[in-house]
């Protein structure tokens, strides 16, 4: 049985955009005509996709030193064994490469997380001169969601805080020459 390809197709790009037009009603209906979602490590394909469906998108690429990340990822995802941590470093570098590659032909913003929390202001403002937001609120900067508490009572975490993992040796080995090879030092 062979169904219709270009109704199958149709089916399976709903479906993958489905998420995305659950944010944009969400938005909507809280007066927010300009929206924008979180996703890291979003794949390839799917950045691909949603420029395809969303033309006028525009990517704030942030990245954030791997060794904090993997610390992280090692509480929220269960990286429990260094070949997992290694997988993710190898994963984080292709998406690195990825965007760097991207951004090229589409509106992508970098912004480092350190400068973020360093230096909010001149980061905001580069911000806002990339996204047709206007005036930003620096309190914002404030919200952190590895320590809201209604994550404990619904997604993920089975508390307010999930303190991040520590890497063995092994671990911020990969880690560092990850860090070397993608020039982001």
């Amino acid at each position: 049985l062979m169904p219709d390809l270009d109704r199958y197709l149709a089916a399976l790009r709903q479906g993958a955009l489905a998420g995305l037009a659950s944010c944009r009603e969400h938005a909507l209906s809280v007066g927010r005509p300009v929206w924008g979602i979180k996703y890291p490590g979003w794949p390839p394909h799917l950045l691909e996709l949603l420029h395809q469906a969303l033309p006028r998108t525009r990517v704030v690429y942030v990245v954030r030193d791997l060794g904090d990340t993997a610390r992280s990822a090692k509480a929220w995802l269960g990286l429990s064994t260094e070949a997992a941590v290694e997988a993710f470093c190898a994963q984080w570098l292709a998406h690195v490469a990825f965007m760097r590659q991207w951004a090229g032909q589409h509106p992508v913003l970098w912004l480092r997380h350190e400068d973020l929390l360093a230096s909010p202001g001149p980061t905001l403002a580069a911000l806002r001169d990339f996204l047709p937001v206007g005036e930003m609120d620096l309190a914002v900067l404030e919200r952190r969601v590895n320590r809201d508490g209604r994550l404990a009572e619904t997604w993920l975490a089975p508390q307010p805080y999930l303190a991040p993992g520590p890497l063995t040796a092994r671990e911020q080995a990969c880690v560092d020459a990850t860090m070397a090879a993608s020039g982001l030092n």
